[in-house]
């Protein structure tokens, strides 16, 4: 039986976020946990939620089986681009030109 967690709307960038990824992909839970806790990179935060969550979604689709971290593995990692804001900023002769930046949400979620 395998779980999934999914993580949206996080204003890190694609690429920051796979050089996390990339660290804790194919190794146990608890090794996982460990090398996010001692990594430096800001993104380690937003993966460690993600796979905390993942586990807690494991242990409630498998209420009767006790599984302790050292026996779960981390499967597979993606990390997708997110939605961006498009806007457009006025040039001369009443053209425009379309500006995308990357999208926040706002911090009251946090």
């Amino acid at each position: 039986m395998q779980a999934k967690a999914i993580l949206r709307h996080t204003p890190t960038s694609p690429r920051k976020m796979r050089l996390v990824a990339g660290l804790v992909r194919g190794k146990q839970v608890d090794q996982a946990k460990a090398i996010l806790l001692n990594s430096t990179k800001s993104a380690s935060r937003n993966v460690m939620v993600t796979l905390k969550s993942a586990v807690a979604n494991y242990s409630q689709l498998n209420p009767d089986e006790r599984v302790s971290d050292n026996e779960l593995f981390v499967k597979a990692v993606f990390v997708d681009e997110g939605p961006s804001l498009k806007r457009t900023s006025a040039r001369t002769d009443g053209s425009c030109i379309q500006d995308s930046q990357a999208f926040e949400p706002p911090d009251d979620h946090r």
